[in-house]
């Protein structure tokens, strides 16, 4: 679980809690602060998330996303495979997103004793804040302020290796946590339509 984006500052300092699993896939969260919470789960092939990207409505531009994905990709080089699974915010000068990301290193892994691993991978999943610079005669320009790692795994055989598909689960956002105990029953997994898929135009340049 993650606290939802509307209880977060801008420089996304929020915790990620681990639930702890019970029989027939009951899981259970203990201590968690008031407030509203989105939930990831990962499984052995895919993962489902309702993460909340952006509190505005998604103003990004396809310049905007091309920008952003570039960014990201040329972040990192440890990582040689990237996938950004979604993107929100808001485009223009001093625009801000967030990207949903998942990286594998499909490489060899030299340890610190110089031993060089060749069977195994790394995944990390991540959230990227992004930021845009500059003035509006050079363009804008986006850059990496800040990633918080949700989950990192090192895959060796017989795991699944490579980048899983990530799929958004409306159910599991915005789940509201007080003081007593709360039973949220049975959750279903589902691939619903994630916010921000549709981009929006580019103004013509007059």
């Amino acid at each position: 679980a993650t606290k939802n984006a509307r209880n977060i500052n801008k420089d996304m300092t929020n915790q990620v809690y681990l639930a702890s699993l019970g029989a027939n896939n009951a899981f259970s969260f203990y201590g968690l602060p008031p407030g509203k919470y989105d939930l990831f789960v990962l499984c052995e092939n895919c993962f489902y998330e309702g993460l909340l990207l952006s509190r505005e409505p998604n103003t990004l531009t396809e310049p905007d996303v091309r920008a952003i994905k570039a960014k990201v990709n040329e972040s990192n080089p440890f990582f040689n495979v990237k996938n950004q699974h979604r993107i929100e915010g808001q485009g223009g000068t001093f625009g801000k997103a967030r990207v949903l990301e998942q990286e594998v290193r499909t490489l060899p892994v030299t340890l610190q004793s110089a031993e060089v691993l060749k069977h195994i991978q790394i995944r990390s999943i991540k959230l990227c804040l992004m930021e845009s610079v500059g003035t509006s005669k050079l363009g804008t320009h986006w850059e990496m302020k800040k990633t918080r790692e949700i989950t990192r795994q090192e895959m060796g055989p017989p795991d699944t290796k490579g980048l899983i598909p990530g799929y958004f689960c409306k159910p599991l956002q915005g789940i509201r946590v007080a003081t007593s105990v709360k039973d949220l029953g049975t959750i279903t997994l589902t691939s619903d339509p994630a916010p921000g898929t549709s981009v929006v135009p580019a103004q013509e340049s007059r």
